[in-house]
């Protein structure tokens, strides 16, 4: 298990547009290697699956741990930090009025899973 004074002897799994995971360790004074990350994809799938595969360690959200076979929580004592959550809609959404129903529904349940 990684502890949170010494990543070294890790693999990590980023993004590649943005290094959330490398920028965290930066700004908390534990900067990693660039050798150590082993995989980078800006797909959230990507990184899961590079997770689940053994390829190293990866800033996944915490429902997945309780949900996903396989995947344990570490740095369990570490804060966690905030991700924006953008919900995307085609212009339609603002003048259709079930398609706007529908949107602030999924919203409204988005909003209140983000904030659990």
């Amino acid at each position: 298990m990684p502890a949170a004074h010494d990543l070294s002897g890790h693999r990590f799994i980023d993004g590649v547009a943005e290094a959330r995971l490398a920028l965290w360790a930066e700004r908390s004074g534990r900067p990693l290697a660039r050798e150590q990350f082993a995989f980078r994809a800006d797909a959230f799938s990507g990184r899961l699956h590079g997770v689940l595969a053994g390829w190293g360690i990866a800033a996944l959200p915490v429902y997945l741990g309780e949900r996903v076979p396989g995947l344990v929580r570490v740095l369990e004592d570490e804060p966690d930090y905030p991700v924006d959550l953008w919900l995307v809609a085609r212009p339609e959404v603002r003048t259709v009025a079930y398609l706007y129903e529908a949107f602030m529904i999924v919203a409204d349940v988005l909003n209140g899973f983000a904030a659990a």
